[in-house]
């Protein structure tokens, strides 16, 4: 089958999990006999693909949609988005911006963007139940127009990988450690430093490690410089044998974002022998069930005691067990069945009329 991947420009800036789950899948596919074409733009492409694969419910892909559509070609969309408002304060967001939109006020632009993506895809692949549920409720979207397609982990690069270039790079090991888009307001960095600083002597925590990135004139460069304990490691390629490295030399990993789905990163982690303090919000209790340290990422106190939790266990076995099973290989045999149930019992129109 030709397969297009399509993803907004960011997604290859960033080197985040959305990236990693593009690559991944890609690699999955193509080790099944599928061709695979990457792209951030449906005007470069020649329209041979089968079908289109969207990474991402980018509003700068909303007219690629279109596009995709205008040429009979199916289109899945891995929806890759949460919120912690509830559903029906979504719908109500919506209906505000269709009373405004006769003003000329645009009321939450990208909500709505992401509205109508989801509407004119085929079908959608969101990573976790709970954000399937959220597209559906929020949205009015048919479940049947849904397959979850769970996020996975390459087990043999992190299950035996070494801490060695890590202690290298570093001179050290069994920190803390945050690895992810430092600069994304969601994923809550700048609570984390307030956070360690002001608990990290009086609790005896060991250093903390960021690895990701962050620009040159960015705020969090300033306060990465006020403490010794803290240390950056700007973000590498997806395939740099220093990633799970750096994960192998920790011994505890945070996520505090505001929501993840559920946390490529965590999973990761995981798989290399750290404990984990991670956000409850999002689908994260779907992967990570009763293995982890849950925290409010709303609440300091909550952060800090899940941080201190983890930190004072060891890590979970049988999440690790767990984790094993949900190889990238498994994403590409789920992600290749969802294709063929579309291609051979949907058709666009079908779901145009079952929108409408």
């Amino acid at each position: 089958m030709n397969i297009l991947f399509l993803t907004s420009p960011k997604t290859f800036q960033v080197h985040g999990g959305l990236s990693r789950q593009l690559h991944q899948t890609k690699v999955a596919l193509e080790n099944l006999g599928h061709s695979i074409e990457v792209t951030s733009s449906m005007l470069d492409h020649d329209h041979s693909a089968e079908i289109i694969h969207i990474f991402g419910a980018s509003p700068d892909l909303e007219r690629d949609v279109s596009r995709a559509l205008n040429h009979e070609v199916p289109v899945v969309v891995s929806t890759v988005m949460y919120s912690n408002r509830s559903a029906s304060t979504l719908r109500r967001a919506l209906q505000i911006q269709k009373l405004t939109q006769f003003i000329g006020w645009s009321y939450k632009p990208d909500l709505n963007a992401k509205y109508r993506i989801c509407h004119q895809a085929t079908h959608l692949a969101p990573n976790t139940d709970a954000e399937g549920r959220l597209i559906c409720q929020a949205f009015g979207i048919s479940p049947q127009k849904i397959t979850v397609i769970p996020n996975g982990v390459n087990v043999k690069r992190f299950e035996h990988s070494t801490p060695t270039l890590a202690v290298e790079r570093l001179g050290f090991d069994e920190y803390l450690l945050y690895v992810g888009d430092l600069e994304a307001p969601r994923k809550n960095v700048q609570i984390l430093l307030e956070v360690y600083k002001k608990e990290h002597n009086r609790l005896n925590w060991p250093p903390l490690v960021l690895m990701g990135r962050l620009g040159t004139k960015h705020p969090l460069q300033a306060q990465l410089q006020e403490d010794p304990m803290i240390h950056w490691i700007d973000g590498v390629a997806p395939d740099d044998p220093l990633l799970e490295s750096i994960y192998r030399a920790a011994k505890t990993f945070v996520l505090p974002s505001q929501f993840e789905t559920p946390g490529i990163a965590a999973m990761e982690a995981g798989l290399s022998n750290c404990s984990i303090a991670i956000t409850q919000a999002g689908g994260t209790k779907e992967v990570f069930g009763s293995e982890v340290h849950y925290l409010d990422p709303f609440d300091e106190d909550s952060i800090s005691q899940a941080i201190h939790l983890a930190l004072s266990s060891p890590p979970s076995k049988s999440l690790f067990k767990k984790l094993k099973v949900l190889d990238w290989s498994e994403v590409g045999i789920q992600t290749e069945a969802m294709y063929h149930k579309i291609c051979s019992g949907f058709s666009i129109h079908a779901f145009q009329q079952s929108d409408a």
